[in-house]
């Protein structure tokens, strides 16, 4: 995932280090026995007194704590609902323990170490920050216990010779493949684009990556400014577009930011054909309005199936969704493990090829390792709802 903190070299102290290995120890023997009419599928809590542990145990890593936890919240509700609803259809029980990683990259190495260790547990899935899924991946591969991320982007997080790591959601590479094949496809073909960038960090980052693509692309860059919250510079950037008229222009400012400054250039008849609004990963996100502006085109990892193609619950947000989509995946890859050992549920896993709520979801393929491939889509707002503008139906790119 874009933005995600960097990993901080905080070694684990020998207290901290002991206390996590009795939890880890102790969760599962406090797992409760499904009781007599609990519907198939129901997700286990701790609770004292039982010492059931389910053959099929997934453990849940996710920040739950700290800067990150309404994100580790957010997904947490995706897979609870998930496994709900995917074990009610298969009948199928599942007991899933969550675990908090505090978002630091030791933890969420050390929680896959002792889960492991323990043997309780066949599959993995969470750690979405970038650190902690590169420590959790590693250690997954080390110590054999499959691993399914959802939500970190790093390029090198799974691979071919992936054997036991597995992710739901897109490389970072994808986004970057997204644009350019846009603006490839536009005939005649542009010349110029004007990159607005924000005053955040993670604003200023991807704007630097934004040049970086326009400029691999032989594209002239006609504008490299910053869109401040004064109504001088919010003008002064109006002037430029409406002096130096690009063709296409890309707002890494954030949604808000982004939706106002369309508005005003549309009402002002300045705008160009082309107007990308950039996914904003900042942390803590800001409110975004219900509905961009008609004729704004957004990314969209995720669009909400409607009511005739699933019978799937209304979820808002892609992040539940992927996390939704993951248990999935794991209760149907579980559901054709015979043999309940780690090994055989990452076979199952390789195996998978089936639509979610998240799209349609495979790990498998040709140079593809353990990546669901599944494509970015470039949509815009019409009075009759949200319409993909690239790629076309069925892949076609238009």
């Amino acid at each position: 995932m874009s933005g995600t903190i960097s990993p901080r070299p905080r070694p684990l102290t020998t207290l901290f280090t002991l206390l996590l290995t009795l939890t880890l120890f102790l969760l599962p023997a406090r797992l409760p026995a499904a009781p007599a009419g609990t519907p198939a599928g129901a997700t286990a809590t701790a609770a004292a007194g039982s010492p059931t542990v389910s053959s099929s145990q997934v453990a849940i890593l996710l920040p739950l704590g700290g800067t990150f936890s309404e994100l580790g919240k957010r997904m947490r509700e995706g897979f609870e609902s998930g496994f709900n609803f995917a074990t009610a259809e298969s009948g199928l029980t599942v007991s899933v323990i969550y675990l908090d990683t505090e978002s630091d990259p030791d933890t969420a190495r050390t929680l896959v170490e002792l889960l492991a260790s323990e043997e309780q547990t066949l599959v993995a899935a969470g750690t979405p920050l970038n650190p902690c899924a590169w420590t959790a991946s590693r250690a997954a591969e080390k110590n054999g216990l499959p691993l399914v991320i959802v939500g970190a982007d790093q390029d090198n997080l799974v691979n071919e010779k992936s054997a036991f790591t597995f992710r739901t959601t897109r490389p970072r590479s994808a986004f970057r493949q997204l644009l350019s094949g846009f603006i490839k496809s536009r005939r005649p073909a542009l010349q110029s684009v004007a990159v607005i960038k924000g005053e955040k960090a993670c604003q200023v980052r991807d704007a630097r990556r934004l040049r970086k693509l326009c400029a691999g692309l032989g594209l002239d860059l006609a504008i490299w400014k910053t869109l401040r919250s004064n109504e001088s510079n919010f003008y002064d950037l109006l002037n430029l577009v409406k002096e130096q008229r690009p063709e296409l222009i890309l707002l890494a400012t954030g949604p808000t930011a982004a939706r106002k400054f369309f508005a005003q250039g549309r009402r002002l008849e300045i705008m160009p054909p082309n107007v990308i609004e950039i996914p904003d990963d900042c942390f803590p996100q800001a409110p975004t309005a219900a509905a961009p502006p008609v004729g704004l085109l957004r990314p969209v990892r995720w669009l909400p199936p409607t009511e005739e193609q699933t019978p799937y619950p209304e979820l808002t947000g892609y992040r539940r969704a992927a996390a939704f989509a993951t248990a999935q995946v794991i209760v149907a890859a579980l559901e054709k493990t015979t043999v309940r050992t780690p090994a055989a549920a990452a076979a199952a896993l390789e195996k998978i090829s089936r639509p979610t709520i998240y799209g349609k979801i495979a790990f498998t393929g040709p140079g593809r390792g353990h990546q669901n491939q599944a494509p970015w889509q470039l949509a815009t707002t019409t009075p009759e709802g949200y319409r993909v503008v690239y790629p076309g139906p069925a892949g076609k790119k238009k």
